[in-house]
């Protein structure tokens, strides 16, 4: 959230999105943008 900047809600909004986009459980999203600080399907440099 302090990365990007954004509130508790949006940032629950943004999980369950690319758990929806990637179906994927919200649990393995959160496990790996907490481990990798990526999201997944997100492409980062």
């Amino acid at each position: 959230m302090e990365r990007h900047k954004i509130s508790e809600h949006e940032a629950f909004l943004l999980l369950t999105k690319m758990s929806s986009k990637t179906n994927t459980k919200l649990r393995e999203v959160a496990e790996e943008f907490v481990s990798t600080g990526a999201l997944p399907g997100t492409v980062t440099d």
